[in-house]
Order: structure tokens, then sequence, then C-alpha cells
């Protein structure tokens, strides 16, 4: 760096980030990918060894219990921890002569020193057979003669033949005249099996071709697969604490209905609040896990209040019965009093909880004043920030509300219309926990005060 006009070598410190891919694997007969990984994993596998044109058979043995023939393995899953050592064997075939058969041959044999043509006699002896096969590259091999016949078989041979085209030629052995050629048959190689031919105006015979491994080559490489965490749990209900097994787990993170817990982040975690609970963990391996879900359901009580009855707000949904019978309509947190009375209520919550609260009605009686005075109910109490606020007994008309904590501060104000007994939903936001007022004062100036808990 420069400074004051000067070059100066000063110790810097910057972040990189580097990102770790999949490793992948190779030796002489295959390649795959990955070549590791956190169990379950899928790899993929290609061989590296080819016939030239010859036959090749690739035979795979993956170490996962999966077998397989052909060069095209399918992708192999991996789910059990450890070293799977995966096995290829690639065989190269060919071809080889099994048998040469002579059915018959051309005339070309008669008429020399060996086996000459008499007159009204006619050829005299029989040839002397034997075969001259000639590879790609000219070489050749001959074989042995056998005397006197028309026709003739040799087998068993185990001939390879790995250097195509091919040629085979057919004499007659001569020892003092020159060999009498007696055909030429090029081999064509396609599939194994038997080769009919019928040459040079009489030589006629057929070759057995089979296929052959000529080489084979033994080749293993070793997948690696990282154990999983595990996202087991335990509950214990008396101290409301649920706790992973996994004692290798390197870092955790728990979740309340799908939002992250603050500072939750050990292997245990107080259930506190009902809902749905769950973590993601990680070990050393750098592998993750996420665990089953413990479903915590609320306790519900029934509060009476001046003729009204409510619970908590915020379930999925509400039902209500009056003395065993459902009260129509009552689908809320709150209802009226039909009189005296059994009441239940039955909740059901977004996490599959369905949970009930009974409550025993009796009423006394209460002085005039007391029941028209204007007045402020809310409910629930306590309660996350979120409530009713019912204004009983005063004037109709516009008026002005107000929630705001103890030293003042207003946190919600609005100027709802009354009506009768009208109910006035709030919704705080996120608030801190603690006591709040609310104020309001309806259209001929009467304050209504009630002080609320937030936890």
């Amino acid at each position: 760096m420069e400074f004051s006009g000067f070059e100066v070598d000063v110790p810097e410190t910057f972040p990189v980030i580097l990102t770790v891919l999949p490793g992948t694997g190779s030796n002489f007969g295959f390649t795959f990918s990955p070549s590791s990984g956190c169990a379950p994993f899928t790899s993929t596998f290609s061989p590296l060894i080819t016939g030239g044109g010859a036959p090749v058979t690739y035979d795979w043995d993956f170490g996962n219990g999966n077998l397989f023939t052909g060069d095209t393995p399918p992708p192999q899953t991996f789910t059990q921890a450890g070293d799977h050592v995966v096995a290829l064997t690639t065989s190269i075939g060919g071809y080889q002569l099994d048998q040469v058969e002579l059915v018959s041959v051309n005339g070309n044999w008669c008429g020399d020193v060996e086996e000459p043509d008499i007159p009204l006699i006619g050829c005299t002896g029989s040839p002397d057979l034997y075969y001259v096969i000639t590879d790609g590259n000219g070489d050749s091999y001959t074989s042995s003669t056998q005397d006197d016949v028309s026709g003739a078989t040799w087998s068993g041979l185990g001939a390879t033949l790995s250097v195509p085209p091919y040629s085979i030629a057919f004499f007659d052995e001569d020892p003092v005249s020159q060999d009498d050629a007696l055909g030429t048959y090029n081999l064509t190689l396609g599939v194994p099996g038997t080769y009919p031919f019928s040459i040079a105006g009489g030589t006629v015979g057929s070759l057995m071709i089979s296929e052959t491994v000529l080489q084979v080559f033994h080749d293993t490489d070793i997948v690696q697969v990282f154990a999983a965490p595990g996202m087991t749990w335990t509950y214990d209900s008396l101290s409301q604490t649920l706790c992973l097994g996994d004692t290798a787990l390197v870092s955790v993170t728990w979740f309340l209905d799908g939002d992250t817990i603050p500072n939750a982040n050990g292997l245990c975690v107080q259930t506190n609040d009902p809902g749905s609970y769950w973590a993601t963990g990680t070990n050393g391996f750098g592998c993750t896990g996420l665990s089953d879900t413990l479903v915590i359901c609320p306790l519900i009580t029934i509060t009476s209040d001046e003729g009204i009855l409510y619970t908590d707000n915020g379930f999925a949904t509400y039902a209500w019965t009056f003395n065993g019978t459902p009260i129509a309509g009552a689908d809320g947190a709150f209802i009226f009093a039909q009189g005296d009375g059994n009441y239940e209520i039955t909740i059901t919550t977004d996490d599959g909880c369905t949970v009930n609260a009974t409550y025993t009605l009796i009423t006394t009686s209460v002085s005039i004043e007391e029941t028209t005075a204007a007045h402020l109910i809310i409910f629930p109490v306590p309660n996350d920030g979120r409530f009713t606020v019912r204004a009983l007994g005063a004037a109709e008309g516009q008026a002005e509300l107000q929630v705001m904590d103890l030293q003042g501060r207003v946190y919600a104000t609005g100027q709802p219309r009354l009506a009768g007994d009208t109910s006035i939903d709030l919704d705080l936001g996120d608030v801190a926990p603690g006591t709040y007022l609310v104020r309001l004062q309806d259209a001929n100036g009467t304050m209504m005060v009630r002080t609320i808990a937030v936890y």
C-alpha cells in the first residue's frame, strides 16, 4: 500500500470464500462421482476401458448389494455409512476358430506326379489336404495335413482371431510337384456361429467360430459414505425439556412453528410455549439432519367477565357448548353467557391439537349501578398483544381509543364508532411484555380505563 507517497509493506487481512465441491474418483478401469458424501447419497459410474471394436463386457459390484452388467450402470445410492468397495471386471472378448471342415474340393489336385490323370482311368489317388489362415498383418498359420482324403475336418483348434480380416486357403500337398491351390475363402467376422463357404468351383465346407475372452481387467475403488447425524430426541414432560441424543453434533438449531428459537443451539431446549418443535443438526463430517416434530398442545381456560365467557385468541377453530348442546354460531374466542350452567370450549390448532376446557357459571346479584355504568371488558387477559375490547354502557358515536405503557408511550390509537356493545379487536404487534393501559373516551366524554398484561 502507499503511505505519504511511499510504497510500504503492511500485513492485511481480507475474507476469502471457499466452496468445497463433491469429489470425484477414478482408476484405470472406471470413473465415479461423487466419491464421498453423507448418507444417503447417489453416485454415477462410467467404464474407461474399451475394446477398440472387440466385444467387451462390464461386470459391476457396487458394494451396496447391487450388481450390474453393462457399460451404462444406473446411478447407485449408498445408505450405509462406511467404506464401500466398488469392483469392475472388464472382459475384452474376441473370436476364435474352433473347427475347419472340408466336405469336398475341386479337381485342381488331379493331374500331377503324385495324383496322375491316367487316360481311360482318370485321376488316381486322393488329395493330401491342409489349409493356411492369414491375418490382417500378413501373419499366417499352416495346419496339419490329412493325407489321401477327399474331405477333412480339423477340430478343437481354439485359434484366436484377434487381427482381422482373415483369409483361409486350401491346398493339396505334393512332395515333388508344386502344391495345388484348391481355393481361398475371405472371412468377415460378425457374430459367432457357422460360416459355410463354396469356392473355386467345388471346394465346399464350413468354419465354426465362437467368442472367447482375450483380456480381463479387475479394478476396485472406494466410495466413502459418512454417517448422517442422529436426530432422535427424548422429551421430559416434567421439566418440559426436549433433548437430542447425538452428542457428536457440532451445531444445532431449534425451531418453533418454523421460526428459529433465539439462543437455542444446544442439544436441549425448553418447551415453554405451545407449538411445533423440531431441530436441524450438523455433525463433524458436515452432514445435516432433521429431527421429527414434537407438538406441545396449549393449556386453555375459560374466564367469565360480566356475562362474557372467553378463552385465548389465535387458535384454528373454536366450538362452544352449553349443558352439552352446541351453541349455534359460537365459533370464536368468546360468547355471551346463555345463563347459569356448564360451558365447554373445544379448540383446535394448526399443529393438530384438540384441547377442551370447561366452566360452570353461577351468577350472583349485582347492583343496578354496577351493571349500567360505562366500563370496558378486555379479553383474553393476559395476552400476546392481540385482544378484544368491549365498551359496555358507553354513549354511541365516535370515541377516542389509546393503548399506552405505564411511562405514557402510546402504542395504538383509534377512533372507533360505538353502537351498542361494540367489540374492538386490537393487535399491538411485537411489543415488549409488560403492563399496558387501555383508555376509551366515548362521545359524552366518559373516560373508561383498564389495564392489560402482555406476555
